[in-house]
């Protein structure tokens, strides 16, 4: 979490995939911006993982650009719970 309410690089380990690591790091980035006083966050996410961001409430905003070399789309979303636990979204 940046000081500016913007999620960073995000990355789980190979091995932890898919067993709702990634999910619950997300939870806990999106309390943290809460507590942190801001209303919404935004992330630049990969193109190919935008659906695990749409799934956490996200949506697209604007054209896909390149970042690093790799597609990417800016996301936001507000930091109110509207999503539910990471065990209700799977």
């Amino acid at each position: 979490m940046l000081r500016d309410g913007r999620i960073g690089r995000m990355a789980v380990l190979k091995e932890w995939r898919g067993k709702g690591a990634g999910s619950a790091l997300m939870d806990h980035l999106i309390g943290l911006a809460r507590k942190m006083g801001f209303d919404e966050v935004r992330l630049h996410a990969q193109t190919h993982a935008a659906g695990f961001y749409a799934k956490h409430g996200f949506t697209a905003e604007g054209e896909e650009f390149m970042e690093a070399g790799i597609p990417h789309v800016a996301m936001s979303r507000t930091t109110a719970d509207t999503n539910g636990t990471a065990d209700e979204r799977r």
